[in-house]
């Protein structure tokens, strides 16, 4: 299979083999996608589309005088054997990417969704190209987003009187959930919150960030849970649409009296392992971002030393197995569990926990 420029039977005299009805490519300048038409055994140019023209900055005339090899910047080995696999697919097709080139001489990542067709015996290689070079630069600034998510977020904590661990996983390289806490020494208290925006795009880690910046500003203003949860779901609104919203909860640890106190935005549940046993603890609150003014109830739950209390998004606790609030099994580690969960191919949304071991 040649792919070089050594041929001397033109695209015309091709096009002259082919009826009336297999002349006529100029319809298919109305496809709105890069097409390419080249020739299997040649690896010859036979048409461009007015769109894959435009991509490769030809003229109507000139695709005529190219090769395959004077568009793709791979070895000719490797043309030849993309060419031979497209051809074995046959009627399924072949998609793969590649680099191209321009007629300046640029070069660009494409994805190729090519198929063999056959025209009065000859056969055709028909691809549809895409340039992928803008989704691989957003691709790069969603990953890099993640990083910069992930390097904010706290680390874990240790003291005295508790031991916090966290799990966080995105879905998709960036994630809508956050959490934060702080320690009060003087009061010997550990708060915290836990939030989950829809979504999982670059406009859900800006989304995120706002709220980040959010909640510092109501844990600095308002020392009740309610009303931090108030002031915060009135200054976000600002920031989300009607089609986005956001579930969180509030809770702080009482360390001198064993007293979890806590407030639910959305995110109606939490664990508490006591001994052997685990139990999801129900706790009512709607969500953030919709209406402007609604009412949250504050709650509170004694605990003993030795109880670990987790905050989990649903993107974890949906895949806990559980029987009238159970856990199930009973008496196997918690933070190994979730970690193994995260994993697993069911895990298909952003997976955040916060584990804190009572001492």
């Amino acid at each position: 299979m040649k792919v070089g420029n050594m041929q001397t039977v033109t695209a015309a005299e091709i096009f002259a083999t082919f009826c009336e009805h297999c002349n006529r490519f100029e319809l298919l300048d109305m496809i709105n996608d890069p097409l390419l038409l080249t020739e299997a055994a040649t690896g010859r140019v036979l048409f461009m589309n007015e769109k894959a023209r435009s991509l490769y900055g030809y003229t109507k005339t000139e695709p005529e005088q190219l090769f395959i090899g004077q568009i793709y910047c791979e070895a000719e080995l490797m043309i030849g054997r993309m060419m031979k696999e497209t051809i074995k697919a046959a009627e399924e097709g072949h998609i793969y990417t590649a680099y191209h080139q321009k007629k300046d001489g640029s070069v660009f990542k494409v994805q190729v969704n090519s198929k063999c067709l056959k025209f009065h015996g000859t056969e055709v290689l028909a691809s549809l190209i895409r340039n992928i070079t803008d989704d691989l630069r957003i691709r790069e600034e969603v990953m890099m987003a993640g990083k910069i998510q992930k390097r904010l977020l706290p680390l874990d904590f240790v003291n005295d009187r508790l031991a916090m661990r966290t799990i966080y996983e995105p879905y998709y390289h960036v994630s809508g959930d956050l959490y934060d806490y702080s320690w009060d020494e003087e009061r010997q208290c550990f708060s915290g919150y836990l939030a989950d925006v829809t979504g999982h795009g670059l406009a859900t880690a800006l989304q995120t960030a706002a709220l980040k910046a959010l909640f510092r500003q109501a844990w600095g203003k308002r020392r009740n849970l309610t009303d931090r949860l108030q002031w915060l779901n009135r200054e976000m609104m600002p920031y989300f649409t009607e089609e986005c919203f956001a579930a969180a909860i509030l809770f702080e640890v009482d360390c001198r009296r064993n007293q979890l106190i806590y407030t639910s935005a959305g995110i109606n549940f939490f664990l508490v392992r006591s001994g052997k046993t685990t139990r999801v603890v129900r706790v009512p609150g709607p969500f953030l971002g919709i209406l402007d003014e609604v009412d949250f109830e504050q709650h509170s739950h004694a605990y003993e030393p030795g109880d670990l209390i987790c905050f989990l998004s649903d993107g974890l606790f949906e895949l806990l197995p559980r029987k009238d609030d159970m856990i199930e099994p009973a008496g196997q580690d918690l933070f190994s569990r979730l970690e193994k969960l995260i994993r697993s191919p069911d895990c298909r949304d952003d997976a955040t926990a916060i584990l804190l071991a009572m001492k």
